[in-house]
Formats: structure tokens, sequence, C-alpha cells
């Protein structure tokens, strides 16, 4: 009996004594078909579609022109947005952005060579202020890092659905700020982003 007894005790002693500072936080985990997971700067950032504030972002812009020549910006943001939220976008080299063969010939498979992913740049930012614009409405104030990769690999380009496609990529990027000056990178990346081309 007094063996059980101190065995308790044991437990319940070690249980007590033990404060905040022992407990180490769950690293983020990967729970979205669609996701970014990587090292910022030492610290592991998981992105997940769906979750928290998160949604995927997918865009376009272009001019006039016809066929009409601009660029994809594929990633995540938030909104609603809060102070400390991330955003995370990859924008295409300029293309004819309705033109599937052209669009879809920007990401071939494998380790892209330096010739095939110029023209790819990375948005890293992170929300720091919210301003006003009309009652109730806010327009994010983002501290934002402009990416430069060092690395570049498509693994898998997947069709699910006549214009949507899911392109998983894997890489690394140094980020730099508005003055070029840089400030850190990104590590051991993966990101599985949704294209629509239409």
């Amino acid at each position: 009996m007094k063996k059980y007894e101190f065995l308790i005790l044991s437990i319940l002693l070690a249980f007590f004594s033990c404060n905040e500072d022992d407990f180490t936080p769950l690293a983020p985990s990967i729970s979205s078909e669609y996701y970014f997971s990587g090292t910022v700067n030492n610290d592991l950032v998981v992105i997940n579609a769906d979750e928290d504030n998160y949604q995927i972002h997918t865009g376009s812009s272009s001019n006039s022109d016809e066929p009409p020549i601009g660029k994809h910006d594929l990633g995540f943001t938030t909104y609603p947005f809060e102070i400390g939220d991330k955003n995370i976008l990859i924008i295409t080299p300029e293309t004819e952005v309705t033109n599937k063969e052209k669009v879809l010939n920007l990401f071939p498979i494998g380790k892209l060579s330096d010739t095939d992913k110029e023209g790819f740049k990375l948005e890293y930012g992170k929300i720091v202020d919210k301003e006003e614009i009309e009652t109730d409405i806010f327009h994010p104030i983002r501290e934002k890092l402009i990416g430069e990769f060092s690395e570049l690999e498509v693994v898998s380009v997947v069709e699910k659905s006549e214009d949507t496609y899911k392109i998983k990529i894997k890489f690394s990027c140094y980020l730099y700020n508005d003055k070029e000056i840089l400030q850190g990178e990104i590590n051991s990346a993966e990101i599985i982003l949704r294209l629509v081309i239409n």
C-alpha cells in the first residue's frame, strides 16, 4: 500500500512543480488541402486555408491590351483581418493571363532554372495596423517584404476543373524591404496554390 501512496505522491509533486515555462507550445501543423509551410527567419510558419481568417487568394491583373497581358498573384491573405495576420503571394511573370497553355507553361514540373524562374516574385507581409476608410471599414497597413527565389521547384500541377488548377511548389527565398536591404529568408518552404485561368 505504501508503494502506491509513494507513486501517487510523486506524480502529484511532479505535476504541481511544473510551471508555464516548462511547457513547449506545439508546432503549427498542416490541416488544409491548400497551405503554406516554411521556416521564416528560423521560425516555422504554417498558414492553412479556411483556418482563422486565412483564405486562398487567386487573382490576376492585366492591362487593356488584346490579348490581355498581365500577372497572376496566388497565395493566402486574410479577411476580415487583424493586426498580426500574415499574407504570402507568389506573383508570376507577365503572360497572356487568359491563355491556358501559356499560363501553364510558366509551371514546368521540376526545378526551375534561373531563366525559368526569372520574373517570379514573392510578397510576404504582416498587418501592423489598420486604417479606417469609412465607418466600420478598415484597410490593412502591411509590413511588406519582396522575395527573390534562390530555389523554385514545381512539384505537381493538377487540373481540378476546366479552368482551375492545384499547384504544389517547393522553394527557398531571400526577403528584401522596399529599400532592397536583405531582411531574412524563407527556407524549406512548401506551398499549395489554386490557379484560376479564364
